[in-house]
């Protein structure tokens, strides 16, 4: 009895499973040129989805993997336009949109919604525009998804009225539909034009409301800011960032300090990196750092962090808060030498000639 073997993808896809860096990536795209199956739309468009889904996105190799498959379906095309939405240059969406309108495969919503999404990202209201467009001419049915972020395309830009026209058009709204024009009045500053939508809103997510105490903390109203995160039924570590943070940048350095005390006690989140930045700012400008605060600061944040407070209280005259935090910063990185040159620049400057000898003896 003779059993005929057919040829299936499956190989490749435990093989694409495990490629990660950019050479494993290659590696497993000359397996698929060498076996043939570059030519094969799923195996090949699994390999472009791991490519662009790894921490760092390898779109290079995304691009170059599609060019090579004999009939690219929209799946591969999207995961390709999304990657490029999300890095640091959204704008080669737009390409990739372009390449595939220029093939045989026609856009879908996802398409659409994500290079949406990249005119949204570097603000490209005339780009957008065409592609909303486009859209309406497609004959593809309009959701939720893709007039949020019309909302956020026109929000963005600038063009609130058009914003605000796609949002009053929508048979249906969700939070994101509202968040997407209250951040977009935010973004610019138009606090007043933002708190009439958190006004109208019927539904409120936290980052509703952390949109708003960002809003007045930058346009220095803390109090209004206050006012607001006093009244979140739910904050996170955004939340109390945002005024911790304000309260740093308007001067008022003893609030900064009693919200921060207050969200040690309250918040289930650990404070990040930014929460130290204004802590740690508010401290200095105080002189009321302690030891204790200084070695809370997160290991993997510590040294930029603690450098820059170091320039603060040399800045502002704090020796004695300098020379812990210098001390701090040694004893996190014993074997670099930008450590001992802020001790001996710091001594230096307050002319303790015998601890700068001390120091560089070290």
């Amino acid at each position: 009895m003779s059993t005929t073997c057919t040829s299936t993808p499956l190989p490749i896809l435990t093989f694409t499973e495990r490629a990660k860096s950019l050479s494993e990536i290659q590696q497993a795209h000359a397996f698929m040129l060498k076996t043939g199956l570059s030519r094969d739309t799923f195996s090949a468009s699994k390999l472009i989805s791991f490519a662009v889904s790894n921490p760092e996105p390898q779109t290079v190799s995304a691009h170059s993997i599609l060019t090579r498959i004999d009939a690219p379906n929209a799946f591969a095309h999207n995961s390709l336009i999304r990657a490029y939405a999300n890095s640091s240059t959204p704008e080669t969406a737009l390409t990739a949109f372009r390449e595939m309108l220029l093939g045989p495969v026609d856009p879908d919503k996802y398409s659409f919604t994500f290079a949406l999404k990249a005119c949204a990202a570097f603000r490209g209201v005339e780009e957008g525009r065409q592609i909303h467009g486009l859209f309406l001419k497609s004959g593809l049915v309009s959701d939720v998804y893709v007039e949020n972020t019309l909302v956020n395309v026109y929000g963005r830009s600038g063009w609130f009225e058009v914003a605000r026209k796609v949002l009053d058009g929508m048979p249906e709204r969700d939070v994101v539909s509202w968040n997407s024009l209250l951040s977009a009045f935010v973004e610019k500053g138009l606090v007043e034009e933002a708190r009439e939508v958190f006004d109208e809103m019927e539904e409120r997510n936290v980052e509703s409301w952390n949109f708003m105490v960002s809003g007045y903390a930058a346009a220095g109203l803390v109090e209004e800011a206050r006012e607001v995160f006093e009244d979140m039924p739910v904050k996170d570590v955004v939340s109390w960032n945002a005024m911790v943070s304000g309260y740093a940048r308007a001067g008022c350095y003893g609030e900064a300090l009693e919200v921060f005390n207050e969200m040690l006690k309250s918040c289930t989140e650990e404070p990040d990196g930014f929460t130290f930045v204004s802590v740690l700012s508010a401290c200095a400008n105080l002189g009321s750092l302690s030891q204790e605060l200084v070695n809370k600061v997160p290991p993997d944040e510590a040294s930029v962090l603690l450098e820059s407070l170091l320039g603060a209280c040399k800045r502002f005259g704090r020796t004695e808060r300098a020379e812990s935090i210098a001390n701090r910063l040694l004893e996190l990185n014993p074997g670099e030498t930008s450590g001992y040159v802020q001790m001996s620049n710091l001594y230096a400057s307050n002319g303790r000639w015998d601890e700068v000898m001390d120091v560089r003896k070290r």
